[in-house]
């Protein structure tokens, strides 16, 4: 009933590895079945296609590799930095698992999130460390930061979107945000996750100028902002987390511990 049949097969040799396709394509003979059968050798197909595949795990690998010690820079500069990184990471991971993100999409997204605050470094510590509020000018230093993430990291021809997801991560659904006022759609996926996950850990986390305030907090920004300021499919996802977690019985965001 099939115009045509095919299987890929490895047929090994006492010496060699070999592959084979075979082909069985029947026509019409009045009551009878006939068919041609055909064994088309693969071999050089497929050695090229281990040998790419082999290639391209090894370049994710030096990916991975720049990436950790970009983060590595920044943890040894600024560890409160590096702690919200790492946390903002945790959190992305399980907003992109409720939305289903592709296996290959995730590891970008992943990988965003440990660099994301990048462009920091060009700020000084003082500022970043400052017990109390910032003056207008600090502010405005510190907003350079996506822009100065974006130039640092515009060079590197990385698999995934990272310089946008660094670039975009304060950019927010109905415009009010920076440095470019995108709106909606326009705001790559992984940066609205990012910007989701951000804030939420910005809220529950210790900073230098006040304490740790409830993850409810968090929540309730969310929820406040959902639909406006965040990407509201990205807000269900990251509230399911959190109420998971919560049921649970584990802090919606501990250092170290996955949600």
């Amino acid at each position: 009933e099939n115009d045509k049949f095919q299987l890929e097969y490895p047929c090994d040799s006492p010496s060699e590895r070999r592959w084979f396709l075979l082909t069985i394509t029947p026509f019409p003979a009045g009551k009878l079945l006939r068919a041609v059968v055909a064994h088309e050798e693969l071999t050089e197909l497929k050695l090229a296609q281990e040998r790419t595949l082999q290639q391209s795990e090894q370049l994710n690998a030096a990916f991975t590799s720049a990436i950790d010690a970009i983060a590595l820079f920044v943890e040894k500069r600024d560890p409160y930095t590096a702690g919200h990184q790492h946390q903002v990471s945790a959190l992305c991971a399980a907003i992109a698992a409720r939305l289903g993100l592709l296996e290959a999409q995730l590891q970008g997204l992943l990988l965003g999130a440990r660099i994301h605050d990048i462009g920091k470094i060009a700020v000084p510590a003082e500022i970043l460390g400052k017990p109390g509020r910032l003056s207008a000018p600090e502010f405005a230093l510190i907003r350079c930061h996506p822009e100065t993430g974006l130039d640092i990291l515009r060079g590197i021809d990385f698999p995934w979107p990272i310089a946008d997801m660094v670039y975009q991560h304060h950019e927010r659904f109905d415009g009010s945000g920076y440095p470019q006022g995108l709106v909606g759609e326009a705001i790559c996926l992984e940066a609205s996750v990012l910007a989701v996950g951000a804030v939420v850990d910005a809220i529950t986390s210790h900073r230098p100028y006040r304490a740790a305030r409830p993850w409810e907090d968090g929540v309730a920004e969310l929820q406040r902002g959902r639909g406006s300021i965040y990407d509201p499919v990205v807000v269900d996802a990251c509230l399911a987390c959190l109420e998971e977690a919560v049921v649970h019985n584990r802090r919606p965001l501990s250092v170290g511990t996955p949600l």
